[in-house]
């Protein structure tokens, strides 16, 4: 391609959850939309929030409906819909998008491919499990044979799958998030009362899917530990997935499903995370939280596991605090501490803002992207001249 041309992406996401990778993909295509020399269109197999958002951001959105189509038909469909859009690179986000993509580069339909590795493979069972190893296997086998540049989203990720990559590939590109979104619709009471929450009590809470990686029951379990000494603090677990109902009953086998609310999924998660004095991951493992930036951002003390990409965005004592993960005594602990110093909390919440705006805002996430595009199509003479 020309120097002065733009470089031409497109992205191929499933879409199907508004969860962590979708929230993602959507920042990032923001922010290279707004590139001048990057061209931004995107393949999503689910029509739903994702394709909503990224045509109001101006992106141009192409749906394969997976509900409706196979596998070799989303594949058959995606190389009609490119065919003489001269794309330059194509960009995927998931395991079975990545399969997608390397037979599209296969095909010629792009002359460079690229993925995003948003975080590690969770367990299933059955049926779920076994098409997972099938898509585990082709996806090793396609990024190796096709793929120009792997970004895991942190430096763990990074180590993960270096071992069956190669590594001169490989380039840790962080989790961001857009703080122009960071947008509050109600103030910390006004959520709270909604929710039937005090309004001049303590509040502790987490958000996220209701799945084991997450260890939401540690998190169940730690807030028994802080209720037996502080009747007064309530406690908040938004989100939904297959463990919602047990969570539920864990709360009320331990006695505390009166100060737990279980609001589900939330659209307002910022509201939500404003509403909190502290603020709580318990995962078990993690690449770079949207949600745990989210509430940096604005300002919230937090307590984390010390697992996966966490490590690179906390610095225990100063920006939060990192407890062990599993481990409900040292959670329930460390959000005592914090409700016993409204000093520390402040400190804490102040320095975790200043992280997100120094290190994982989107404009950095997404000019690093650009860079990594730029050095793909354009030969390095041609980016001096």
């Amino acid at each position: 391609m020309g120097r002065n041309e733009k470089i031409r992406v497109c992205h191929v996401i499933s879409g199907d959850l508004w969860a962590g990778a979708e929230v993602q993909a959507y920042t990032m295509l923001k922010g290279l939309a707004r590139i001048p020399d990057i061209d931004i269109m995107a393949i999503v197999l689910n029509e739903g929030k994702l394709t909503s958002l990224l045509r109001a951001a101006g992106v141009s959105v192409l749906v394969i409906d997976e509900s409706k189509n196979g596998f070799f038909a989303i594949l058959r469909k995606a190389r009609e819909l490119m065919r003489g859009r001269d794309i330059d690179i194509i960009h995927s986000h998931r395991r079975k998008e990545n399969v997608l993509t390397g037979l599209l580069k296969r095909s010629r339909h792009a002359e460079h491919a690229v993925q995003t590795v948003h975080g590690a493979s969770e367990p299933f069972k059955g049926i779920k499990w076994l098409k997972e190893k099938i898509y585990a296997i082709m996806n090793r086998y396609v990024t190796n044979r096709y793929f120009d540049h792997i970004m895991p989203v942190s430096d763990d990720l990074k180590s993960i799958i270096s071992d069956t990559l190669r590594r001169g590939r490989l380039t840790t590109i962080h989790n961001s998030i857009d703080l122009k979104t960071v947008v509050l619709t109600k103030s910390a009471s006004e959520f709270r009362q909604e929710l039937g929450l005090p309004v001049d009590k303590p509040v502790i809470g987490s958000a996220g899917r209701m799945v084991p990686v997450k260890g939401f029951d540690v998190f169940v379990r730690a807030a028994a530990k802080v209720m037996a000494k502080r009747p007064e603090v309530s406690y908040v677990l938004a989100g939904e997935g297959p463990l919602s109902e047990s969570l539920k009953n864990l709360a009320a086998d331990l006695g505390i499903t009166d100060r737990v609310r279980f609001p589900g999924f939330r659209e307002d998660i910022t509201d939500l995370l404003n509403s909190l004095d502290i603020f709580v991951v318990s995962s078990h493992h993690e690449g770079i939280p949207t949600v745990l930036l989210e509430a940096m951002a604005l300002g919230k003390s937090v307590v984390c596991t010390g697992v996966g990409g966490i490590n690179e965005i906390i610095e225990d004592g100063l920006s939060g605090i990192l407890v062990e993960p599993g481990d409900a005594a040292a959670i329930a602990e460390a959000c005592e501490r914090l409700l016993d110093n409204a000093d520390l909390r402040l400190n804490l919440g102040q320095a975790a803002r200043r992280t997100v705006e120094d290190r994982f805002s989107s404009e950095s996430q997404a000019g690093s992207i650009a860079d990594i595009y730029r050095g793909l199509v354009r030969p390095a003479h041609e980016q001096k001249v």
